[in-house]
């Protein structure tokens, strides 16, 4: 079965600051791809708040002249290691983005929506 991707206008997106986890806050997290190569850190979680569920991480990666970021389909993450707090990707399979700012930020009524969806 195909991966359905929502429209746009569905999606969410939310800090990775405000997101705790058993490794800890997310945004703390060093990701990895699936050869050890460092891509950067986890600033944000694309959401689609209807279906409650997140669909992306934005990684941020720091150059020297700027900075870059990957969406990674929450559906393909790898393992955590909480010690060394570092998400490893299962694989390499990442999109550079250049702009999220059309994503509107994870409100209230979202985690509503999550938390009691509409029969």
């Amino acid at each position: 079965m195909p991966n359905q991707h929502p429209p746009i206008s569905e999606l969410c997106y939310l800090d990775a600051a405000n997101v705790n986890s058993p490794a800890g806050v997310l945004s703390e997290l060093d990701v990895v791809t699936a050869n050890g190569e460092q891509l950067g850190s986890i600033a944000g979680v694309v959401i689609e708040a209807a279906a409650g569920r997140a669909r992306y991480l934005n990684i941020r990666s720091s150059g020297l002249l700027r900075h870059r970021h990957y969406l990674v389909d929450a559906a393909h993450l790898g393992q955590v290691d909480s010690k060394r707090k570092t998400l490893r990707l299962l694989n390499d399979d990442v999109r550079e983005v250049q702009n999220l700012g059309t994503l509107r930020e994870f409100s209230d009524d979202d985690l509503l929506a999550a938390m009691f969806p509409a029969a």
